[in-house]
């Protein structure tokens, strides 16, 4: 991937053994993927932590190596940069990580990690749903996941009354069209 782009991906290793990367380069790199979730074993924490006179932890070594990395990027001149992490990183450690370099959106709000259902509730009640409309219009993304990129979809009369457990087509109408004026749009086929 580097040979074939080689101004847009920098890969290296964890903790490599020097940063030689140029400024030049530093200062488009955009976003940074940390592919695998790592930490050093306990015994090179030992010595470590004999050598510096330090009292740390995988953590915070870790943690220190993201901060590391992360700061290698064109983040070093205050400009904005995507993170990504693999599934294997622990929610808590990646909080954790945000919390420390006090990661913010665009709007300056401080990043929290959101699982996909806490990301949908939250959307859907910006968009001025309740809980209850929430949890039905969440068991139909959980059935159609396409449906939550454009907030259209045409499905069956019966399927959605199976889904949202309505008997009545009438309580079913009324739903959607309260969703619709929302800018969520299911029609019944």
């Amino acid at each position: 991937m580097k040979e074939r782009h080689p101004e847009k991906f920098e890969f290296t290793t964890y903790q490599p053994n020097e940063y030689t990367m140029p400024a030049t380069i530093a200062e488009y790199l955009d976003a940074v993927v940390f592919i695998g979730s790592f930490s050093l074993p306990n015994h090179e924490i030992k010595k470590l932590n004999d050598v510096y006179h330090a009292h740390s932890d995988a953590q915070r070594y870790t943690l220190a190596e993201l901060v590391k990395q992360t700061f290698r990027s064109r983040c070093q001149s205050g400009q904005p940069v995507a993170l990504y992490f693999t599934p294997d990183w622990k929610r808590a450690f990646i909080q954790r990580f945000l919390d420390y370099t006090h990661a913010k959106d665009v709007a300056g709000n401080s990043l929290t990690v959101f699982t996909r259902e806490e990301r949908l509730s939250q959307k859907l009640k910006e968009m001025g749903f309740t809980k209850p409309q929430i949890r039905h219009i969440s068991t139909i993304v959980e059935a159609y996941p396409e449906f939550e990129d454009i907030w259209k979809i045409e499905l069956p009369s019966q399927e959605v009354k199976a889904l949202l457990g309505k008997s009545h087509s009438r309580d079913l109408r009324t739903m959607l069209a309260n969703w619709q004026s929302k800018g969520i749009h299911i029609t019944l086929l």
